[in-house]
This record gives structure tokens, C-alpha cells and sequence, in this order.
């Protein structure tokens, strides 16, 4: 609500608040939220390091966006160590559950090898 302004101002800050309330208990959806929110400086400073943190609670749950993004930051090493191993469970986790944008990330790393 906060971050869009769905009904209530629009306010970055207020939806770090509600999102990181939410993502403590464990909600993966609010983990994914959080971590866009860090890793595109919304709200809170640019941290990429707590951005990666809450993709891999939420990836850990099962959430394929957590999973193709948390897939994406190992593969550039953005908030954690490079791993292109990591990469691509994470990927084939996400494009295991459908998600399109991680299935087209495994087809280009499979015509580099």
C-alpha cells in the first residue's frame, strides 16, 4: 500500500516498516518486498548485502521471484560472493516452479558453456 500509494500516501519509508514487520515473521512475500526495497535504495540507503539476506529467506520458502533474483545476485557477485554454481541452483529452482525470467537465465548460461 505505502509503496505504490495504494490508498494511503505513497511513502518508501512506511513501507519498509510494514514490509520488514511482515518479513520477520516469516511472510516470503514481504522477504522479496524488503529485499527490492534495499537493493533499489526505496526507502532505506542501498544495501545489497541486506537485499540478498531477505531474497534467501523468501527463495528458502520456495518463492520463485526470491529465487530467480537471490539465482542473479550470485551471478554477479551484487551483495554476496560471485557463484556461478549458486547461480544456477537457485535459477533451476525458480524455472523448476515456471518462472520464465529464470528459465531464459539457464538457456543463456547453457549456450556460454
Amino acid at each position: 500500500m505505502y509503496r505504490n500509494g495504494e490508498g494511503v500516501a505513497k511513502d518508501a519509508v512506511k513501507a519498509v516498516e510494514w514490509y520488514q514487520k511482515s518479513a520477520e515473521q516469516g511472510y516470503p512475500i514481504a522477504q522479496t518486498l524488503l529485499g527490492h526495497m534495499y537493493r533499489n535504495g526505496e526507502g532505506s540507503a542501498k544495501n545489497a548485502t541486506k537485499a540478498a539476506d531477505w531474497y534467501q529467506k523468501a527463495a528458502a520458502q520456495g518463492d520463485p521471484e526470491a529465487q530467480f533474483i537471490l539465482g542473479s545476485m550470485y551471478q554477479i557477485g551484487e551483495g554476496i560472493p560471485k557463484d556461478d554454481v549458486k547461480a544456477f541452483e537457485w535459477w533451476q529452482k525458480a524455472a523448476a516452479q515456471g518462472d520464465s525470467n529464470a528459465q531464459s537465465a539457464l538457456g543463456a548460461m547453457n549456450r556460454r558453456e
